[in-house]
């Protein structure tokens, strides 16, 4: 483990870019994605990220293996259930691929 973020960033209170605390191989990170949050209606954020590179960042003292993990297109998106997510609801029930359609446009809308 070593202190900094090998120039990993993360959006802190949707007002600015933060480095993580710390990384290497006993570091794990996890970002939550847009299609968790709908799940549990906002109780995990969706997390925007970037990964800078600057005099003390190389390609080479870098490594990431990242998986994401997405349901079949004709999944209907419904929360789950847990104490937690007691009291809360989702406002649509989309299947991931009606998801997937909405969350392109909104990609292609910021270009």
């Amino acid at each position: 483990k070593s202190a900094g973020s090998a120039g990993l960033q993360y959006y802190k209170d949707g007002n600015e870019w933060a480095y993580l605390p710390c990384s290497g191989h006993s570091v794990a990170v996890l970002f939550v994605g847009s299609v968790l949050q709908h799940c549990t209606a906002g109780y995990f954020r969706a997390c925007r990220h970037r990964v800078v590179y600057d005099d003390h960042t190389t390609a080479r003292q870098r490594m990431a293996a990242t998986l994401f993990v997405r349901p079949a297109p004709t999944a209907v998106l419904l929360l789950p259930p847990s104490q937690r997510l007691s009291g809360r609801s989702i406002k649509s029930k989309l299947t991931f691929q009606q998801w997937n359609g909405r969350t392109a446009r909104n990609y292609e809308k910021s270009k």
